[in-house]
């Protein structure tokens, strides 16, 4: 199948909702909410390509052959990188560049990011490809497609990056194993080898066009994946206080009044139930002022093509 058709497939889903959940999944298009991203990123759900993202991408795409074709100068794609920027690179040799970027940022070490973080840190990448500034193939994202609605992700190092310039050496992993060059991993931790992942996937090894390589690489998905995810975690942690606390504090109540109404004549029960009231309003308050402290919590963490 060829990757036009694969993302044509894909750009088929049902009635979109305002958090880029459909009837039949997730559509990708200009925002994810983080509900959704983890939903993704952690397995749950597949995902779709919106036809408006997809007419975006081919249009950027479209536009990034006609300048290469004019021999117009273009950074990173028909000159070389930071300091190198002043030489030109022949148009035949643009896909070679590309490729050469992707090794020379392959220097992660230690152990692997988890198997969620690195779905998420594909998903951030594809999403900010969507907007439709990046020049990717329809082949690029048609392999990340695939492999966000299977039970892999990359094989990523979890040490090693660039700093501002984004996280460019877990992403050029990621790149390696969309060439087969690198390995996946499963949702149980199992590492497996590059091609036999591909082969899984459906995929041919990915051969970088005109402006992939920058496409792929130059962004901060990385940090944007884990936070994503720290934010789902987060408000579920709290969520679990908040319940928590207001059982244990119902339970306190309920077993003070109990022991205050056995102890005193029927006639004074009433008088003495209703002292506990002022405290079921401090516990009322209370639980208030939580959920405000959860809602601010989550509406401070701001996410490039991520909301909540």
């Amino acid at each position: 199948m060829s990757s036009g058709t694969r993302i044509a497939r894909a750009a088929t889903a049902g009635t979109k909702t305002d958090d880029g959940r459909t009837d039949g999944g997730v559509t990708l298009d200009r925002v994810l909410s983080l509900d959704a991203a983890a939903d993704v990123a952690r397995g749950r759900t597949r995902i779709a390509l919106a036809p408006a993202a997809l007419a975006r991408c081919r249009a950027s795409a479209d536009r990034l052959s006609a300048l290469i074709a004019g021999n117009r100068r273009i950074y990173g794609v028909t000159t070389g990188f930071g300091p190198l920027a002043g030489r030109t690179v022949a148009v035949q040799d643009t896909h070679l560049l590309q490729q050469k970027l992707v090794y020379h940022l392959a220097s992660g070490v230690g152990p692997l990011l988890p198997w969620d973080a690195a779905r998420a840190m594909v998903l951030a990448r594809l999403m900010s490809i969507v907007q439709g500034a990046s020049g990717a193939s329809d082949t690029t994202i048609a392999t990340m497609l695939a492999l966000l609605n299977s039970d892999l992700a990359p094989a990523v190092p979890s040490q090693g990056t660039v700093g501002a310039s984004g996280d460019l050496t877990p992403l050029a992993h990621m790149v390696l194993a969309f060439q087969g060059e690198g390995d996946f991993v499963d949702r149980h931790g199992r590492r497996i080898p590059g091609r036999a992942g591909l082969d899984a996937l459906g995929l041919s090894p990915l051969t970088l066009e005109a402006r992939d390589g920058l496409a792929l690489v130059n962004g901060t998905s990385a940090m944007t994946g884990v936070a994503v995810l720290s934010a789902i975690d987060a408000r579920a942690s709290l969520d679990w206080a908040i319940a928590y606390f207001s059982q244990v504090s119902t339970e306190a109540i309920t077993a003070r009044t109990s022991i205050a109404m056995s102890s005193i004549p029927t006639s004074e029960i009433r008088t003495k139930a209703s002292m506990t009231m002022p405290l079921s309003r401090i516990l009322s308050t209370t639980s208030a002022m939580l959920v405000e402290a959860r809602l601010f919590s989550i509406a401070i963490i701001s996410v490039p093509s991520f909301s909540d």
